[in-house]
């Protein structure tokens, strides 16, 4: 309701403020370099905690700044554009066996609202063929893991495939998503919710482990080679 029709405003009153150009500025004006992120956990981290972490884990050499957006939200400001990039190579990030989820922020696009459901798990390398083929692939963190596949040819047949993953970070057994394990699973809380024992579908098999190893041409898999920029 307008409650000013009856209102006799005074010279100064009348003049109001007027807004400069430098008043409306683009909301990621302040964020020097950014990228928005997330740690895949249902865990709260204090911003002190979550800085230091970081830190410890990114090294930047020029320093960067962190600011939460929400409370699993947040917002890293690098001071130097090799140190964001290297964060960007440098996937996959685990922060204490968590997984740290990096996003660049789209113009335009206010950070809270850009999408954090992937990760990347692990890198590929083509050129090495052999029993196996090793793929660097996205995963939606709001879905199942998935065991394996079909893989079905064009005239009918298939073949099922088997997946393991390297540097998984936490996951449940019970529910079969990343974030949490089995003793903070949601579904233990549920009314109907009858212990499975030790009959899970998703067991430790589908981590690989410094343990694990692949052969190929006579010989044991490579280890992980550095993501080189094109």
């Amino acid at each position: 309701m307008d409650h000013n029709f009856n209102l006799h405003l005074t010279e100064d009153e009348e003049i109001g403020i007027i807004l400069s150009d430098h008043s409306i500025t683009d909301p990621l004006a302040n964020y020097g370099l950014p990228l928005v992120g997330k740690v895949a956990t249902m865990r709260l981290y204090s911003l002190m905690t979550l800085k230091a972490n970081l830190l410890i884990l990114l090294q930047p050499i020029k320093g960067m700044e962190v600011t939460m957006v929400s409370e699993s939200r947040f917002i890293i400001r690098f001071q130097h554009p090799l140190d964001r990039k290297n964060a960007l190579l440098g996937y996959p990030w685990l922060l204490d066996k968590k997984a740290l989820v990096l996003s660049e922020i789209p113009e335009d696009i206010d950070p809270s609202l850009v999408n954090l459901d992937w990760i990347f798990i692990f890198f590929c390398g083509y050129n090495h063929a052999g029993s196996y083929l090793r793929l660097k692939v996205r995963l939606n963190i709001n879905s199942h893991l998935k065991k394996g596949t079909f893989i079905r040819s064009p005239i009918g047949s298939s073949v099922w495939v088997n997946f393991v993953y390297e540097l998984l970070p936490n996951f449940c057994f019970l529910c079969e998503f990343i974030g949490h394990l089995e003793r903070k699973c949601p579904k233990n809380y549920e009314d109907n919710f009858e212990d499975p024992g030790d009959n899970f579908a998703y067991g430790p098999w589908l981590a690989v482990t410094a343990n694990t190893r692949f052969e190929y041409n006579g010989g044991f898999r490579i280890p992980v080679q550095p993501i080189i920029s094109p």
